[in-house]
């Protein structure tokens, strides 16, 4: 006769292979058996079934069947939900098996991290951080590394290089971690000190650190540090990695290294949609508008269909290269061809390529039918094409639009590049009293306007500078060379009215 031990044998071997139909007759002789109240086989019947989001039904219906569910059934349960995309599913789980004065193990804490970090959960993902401390467990391995995932998704770097620099012991999944955490959230210098540090350490590089560093050479023009990168990536056999090499082409495109980016796509074996995207970005980037169309046709042409990003990436290049006709085109064949509901960005780029064609009006009702309101990116691209082109008509009326939005609309309560945009249509015209109202105005709200910084590298020490810097030592040499170039630019006449700002 069987007995629970060799069901219990059978069903452990089901699970490790992932075989859901030798699981499904095991669970039919467990249930012919009268096993099926067996806490062991529940548990592991619940795993069996939470490998896919298809069956995570049966083990629910499992689990509801379990008299007293132990933390290896809930845990297993709530891991099922988080990994299917049901994250909010297995917060509520999570928050039941509180209740049911289950304690959480290392394993439930890591999977319920995971479901915060899916949907950005900060508020919960402290609450539950607090709690993993409490109970001792927010040292292991498997939960801190959670935990820095989770704070990187939710954008709480500091929060996540305070969890790093508090684990007693940090492997290439931490290194790997907080280096992405960093890298994803517009830190890359400190992404890639990070990196070094790693290097320093005993910790190996896998693909995780590799891209993130290599990202954050993207992010930061970091051309230098994105070589040694790549040489390192070389020394370790990684460079083919399809995640890693897709980083280089991303790397090499916005540093505008086009012929190395082109290599690291044509090294990978198999690339992937990222990699596509990256190489079509890196030529649209670079204004190769028929390279990057190429691109999209050899894409489809090889049964990979495009996404959002792929989409993003071309009518940036129809963008740059004034093709107002395919950026039409391609917009509507987004969701009339592919499925794809085009976000704002995919909008803003049809507005700028209108803009540069002189087509304000066409551009301005676009922005006013586009499906979602317009942020502050579509408005200032509306502005200054405005300013460039001399429509203060249109031009008044997207500014005040724009300024009534930002109570609406928080990405816009601290945009002082609005008013200064408006003030400058009307200087520009002349009127001088709606210039100076509108400068009265940014005054009132005490809106800032945020220095923008430039940096340059040269020979591995960068140099950081805003408009009318005057804190670099060498600030009296930098002045008298841009007195020179200026003078030299107004000699050759390549411009009409030129003012150095030092900018």
């Amino acid at each position: 006769m069987v007995d629970a031990s060799y069901l219990s044998n059978l069903l452990r071997q089901a699970v490790l292979s992932r075989s859901l139909t030798s699981g499904e007759k095991l669970h039919t002789q467990i249930i012919k058996g009268g096993f099926q109240f067996d806490p062991f086989l529940s548990n592991n019947l619940i795993c069996l079934y939470t490998r896919s989001p298809a069956t995570l039904r049966c083990a629910n219906k499992v689990f509801d069947e379990i008299r007293d569910p132990d933390v290896v059934s809930w845990t297993s349960l709530i891991s099922g939900y988080a990994h299917a995309y049901l994250p909010l599913r297995a917060l509520d789980l999570f928050v039941s098996m509180l209740r049911h004065s289950t304690l959480p193990n290392q394993h439930t804490f890591s999977a319920i991290f995971h479901a915060c970090a899916a949907i950005s959960a900060a508020k919960p993902g402290l609450q539950i951080h607090a709690h993993a401390v409490k109970l001792g467990l927010d040292q292991q391995k498997f939960v801190s590394s959670s935990v820095m995932d989770m704070y990187g998704k939710c954008g709480r770097v500091d929060d996540g290089l305070r969890v790093f620099d508090g684990m007693p012991e940090r492997d290439e999944v931490s290194w790997g971690g907080i280096i992405c955490c960093c890298s994803q959230n517009g830190r890359p210098w400190d992404a890639l000190q990070l990196f070094g540090l790693m290097r320093a350490s005993d910790a190996k590089a896998n693909m995780f650190s590799l891209s993130g560093a290599l990202c954050a050479s993207a992010d930061a023009a970091a051309y230098d540090q994105g070589r040694i990168i790549h040489a390192y990536a070389v020394a370790i056999g990684l460079e083919t990695n399809v995640f890693v090499g897709s980083a280089l082409v991303d790397m090499y495109g916005k540093c505008g290294v086009i012929n190395d980016a082109q290599a690291a796509f044509h090294s990978l074996a198999a690339p992937n949609l990222v990699s596509w995207n990256a190489i079509i970005m890196a030529y649209a980037q670079q204004g190769n508008v028929d390279a990057a169309l190429k691109l999209f046709a050899e894409l489809r042409s090889q049964g990979v269909l495009p996404d959002d990003v792929t989409f993003l990436a071309i009518l940036t290049a129809c963008s740059n290269a004034g093709m107002v006709d395919e950026a039409r085109n391609l917009l509507t064949s987004m969701s009339t061809e592919f499925g794809l509901p085009p976000c704002v960005g995919h909008y803003t780029c049809v507005i700028s390529v209108l803009c540069r064609a002189g087509l304000i009006e066409e551009a301005e009702e676009l922005a006013l039918i586009m499906p979602f309101p317009p942020d502050s990116a579509v408005w200032r691209v509306l502005l200054s094409a405005c300013m460039v082109h001399g429509n203060s008509v249109v031009g008044e009326r997207v500014g005040r639009r724009a300024i009534e939005s930002r109570d609406k609309d928080g990405e816009n309560e601290e945009d002082a590049s609005l008013y200064v945009l408006l003030s400058n249509i009307y200087s520009g015209k002349a009127r001088w009293h709606e210039a100076a109202r509108i400068r009265r105005e940014l005054h009132e709200l005490r809106v800032q306007k945020e220095a923008g910084q430039s940096w340059i590298q040269i020979a591995q020490h960068l140099h950081v500078f805003v408009s009318g810097d005057q804190t670099h030592p060498f600030t009296v040499d930098i002045y008298r060379v841009i007195a020179v170039l200026t003078e030299e630019i107004r000699k050759l006449m390549l411009v009409g009215d030129f003012r150095c700002n030092h900018a």
